[in-house]
Formats: C-alpha cells, sequence, structure tokens
C-alpha cells in the first residue's frame, strides 16, 4: 500500500468479516498497523461488517464495496464518506 492511499484514508477502520475482526489503522501521524483483533476496539472511524465470501470478491474485485453496501452484504457503521474512500483499499490489492 502506499503512503498517499494510506494518508488518503487518514482514519482507522475495522473489517468484521465472518464474525473475525480486523483492525486496518491507517492514521497519518502513525505508522500503518493491520492486525487481527479479538473483538472489535471501541473508537474507530468506519466498521465494516460482511461475510467472507463477499469480502473476497471485494479484495478481487468482483464486487465492488459500495454495490456490495447497496445489496446488503456490507454493513457500515461510523462515516460514510471514510468508508467510500476505503474502497481505494481493494484496488491497491488487485494491482
Amino acid at each position: 500500500m502506499t503512503d498517499k492511499i494510506k494518508d488518503e484514508i487518514n482514519a482507522v477502520l475495522v473489517f468484521i468479516v465472518s464474525g473475525r475482526t480486523y483492525l486496518f489503522d491507517s492514521h497519518s501521524t502513525r505508522p500503518l498497523k493491520i492486525e487481527s483483533l479479538n473483538k472489535a476496539p471501541d473508537s474507530f472511524d468506519v466498521q465494516m461488517i460482511t461475510d467472507e465470501e463477499t469480502f473476497i470478491q471485494m479484495a478481487m474485485g468482483k464486487i465492488k464495496p459500495t454495490n456490495a453496501f447497496m445489496s446488503g452484504k456490507l454493513k457500515i457503521k461510523g462515516n460514510l464518506q471514510l468508508a467510500i474512500k476505503a474502497e481505494k483499499i481493494f484496488k491497491t490489492i488487485e494491482e
């Protein structure tokens, strides 16, 4: 992931995928941190909840996160604008 994308997102994202929790801290004042957690943290900018199949499809570029959200396969809590920016993470994975 490029520093440019990290700085553009500039947020703490939590992904809950089939009950497993992952932290993606791309806050510009700290080093990038991606880790698996036992539970969701109390503080985050955006939390995205989905199943494993949908997450894999988003990561592979087969479904856009926006479409997954609109179809109810992806639930979002927190700042929706930041969630839209998070789509850049998946575009980076595809490249």
